[in-house]
């Protein structure tokens, strides 16, 4: 069976999913979905990030989807978010970009864009049945045949044309005597980040841009700020941005070192001029509650989806949003493209910094938000355990004025557990009680 996590198809690179027959089927069944929605031109969009495993998955993909009498168009390494940028321009029926995003070299996968949207959880189902279906009666030659006779089609302009659209669409602010750091996290931001904040006229300094396949994420980019804080420090620069492997998220670090999550982004941008007058601002269950209470303050309005950006993206369609995004750093800008873009988000927010003066970055005051995670290798409902009652009798007691969230991860065999309060000690104290009960109720 083929599953979707949180954002596509995500799995070690050595798992049955990602095999080369295995990878073929998914190809023919993406072509015979797209068959089924009435696309005409064929025509698809392949782009990754630098994991070494990639060329792999592009040969086993062109030939499922040459199957179909489908051309896969190869745009090298890109940032994820490029897809929606040539899409906007170029006649693709959809785009495949090949990345497992923040997570480390050995895993892979594969994301599924439109050209205005990400595919709904309809179109998951009917590529999962497609995919069973082959996987019955199909017969996929020896891994040998498939990557010896997969010829593939460059899309030689697909940086050009990623960049031409871009810059017409997000501002450029003049940073004049700024010192940015921009890391790069070894992924597919080390080919283009310069190209995009260059112009900004900022001394701009990138750091791990240097990937050799397998040191994507590693001990750094988004997930991993240290790297940035010391090397912002080390040059006394103004500020900096730190990217995942894919390019679609970011943070930010001001010049004492302190992080900037994508809730501080999302509240900084609320004050540039083109969206203060907005009253709806798109976050998700796991938004910090000192976000929320700002934003009522200022007479705007939080509204929480669930976790993954394809939820908020529906929100700030439902609601007329401009702004929406994720603590983790997935930010969606509506003036653009329908899906997160860190490079753009940090373009925006230093056009506001501009425009506001306010190069620290200030946003607002954080509850105190503290995470665990329990392995899950079985995912029960445990909405009825006795246990999971006593969770949340400990939740009512002891977070009177706060919160938490206990959900399973999207992309992971993992149980995530996030405690929020104004009080430290009390969010300490929660977390440590629910860690040891669902611990007990997984064990």
């Amino acid at each position: 069976m083929l599953y979707f996590g949180t954002d596509g198809i995500r799995a070690h690179q050595t798992s049955l999913f990602f095999t080369s027959q295995s990878i073929a089927l998914i190809g023919q069944a993406l072509a015979l979905w797209s068959k089924g929605k009435g696309h005409s031109s064929k025509k698809i969009l392949c782009i990754h990030d630098t994991r070494a495993s990639a060329p792999k998955i592009k040969l086993a993909l062109t030939y499922g989807l040459q199957l179909e009498k489908y051309q896969l168009f190869d745009g090298g390494i890109l940032p994820t978010p490029a897809a929606h940028w040539i899409m906007r321009t170029s006649p693709f029926d959809f785009a495949l970009i090949l990345t497992a995003s923040h997570n480390p070299a050995y895993d892979n996968g594969i994301k599924i864009l439109l050209p205005n949207a990400k595919i709904t959880p309809e179109d998951e189902s009917i590529i999962e049945h497609h995919y069973s279906n082959l996987l019955l009666r199909s017969c996929i030659p020896e891994t040998a045949t498939i990557e010896q006779s997969s010829p593939k089609n460059f899309q030689k302009d697909a940086q050009e044309k990623y960049l031409q659209q871009f810059n017409q669409y997000v501002p450029l602010p003049k940073l004049h005597n700024k010192k940015i750091i921009l890391d790069c996290a070894h992924g597919a931001m080390s080919f283009v980040a310069e190209t995009l904040f260059k112009p900004t006229d900022a001394t701009i300094i990138c750091i791990n841009n240097q990937p050799d396949g397998l040191n994507i994420n590693q001990a750094c980019g988004a997930i991993h700020p240290q790297s940035l804080i010391e090397k912002i420090k080390e040059e006394h620069a103004d500020l900096g941005f730190s990217f995942d492997g894919d390019g679609d998220r970011v943070i930010a670090v001001d010049a004492s070192g302190n992080v900037k999550t994508g809730d501080d982004l999302l509240c900084l941008l609320t004050q540039h001029p083109q969206f203060i007058d907005r009253q709806y601002i798109v976050g998700t269950t796991m938004s910090n509650q000192g976000l929320e209470l700002h934003l009522e303050k200022t007479g705007k309005k939080l509204i929480r989806t669930n976790i993954g950006d394809r939820s908020v993206i529906k929100a700030m369609k439902e609601h007329n949003a401009l702004l929406g995004g994720e603590p983790g750093g997935h930010i969606i800008i509506n003036a653009g493209i329908p899906s997160s873009d860190g490079a753009a988000a940090a373009r925006w927010a230093l056009d506001t910094c501009t425009e506001r003066d306010n190069y620290s970055l200030h946003s607002f005051a954080p509850h105190v938000q503290l995470t665990a995670s329990i392995k899950a290798l079985h995912k029960p409902d445990f909405a009825r355990h006795p246990l999971y009652q006593q969770a949340l009798e400990e939740i009512r007691l002891h977070l009177p004025q706060g919160r938490a969230l206990i959900r399973y991860s999207g992309t992971e065999p993992i149980l995530r557990i996030m405690v929020e309060n104004t009080e430290e000690t009390a969010a300490h104290h929660t977390l440590k009680k629910l860690t040891t009960l669902f611990q007990s109720i997984l064990s």
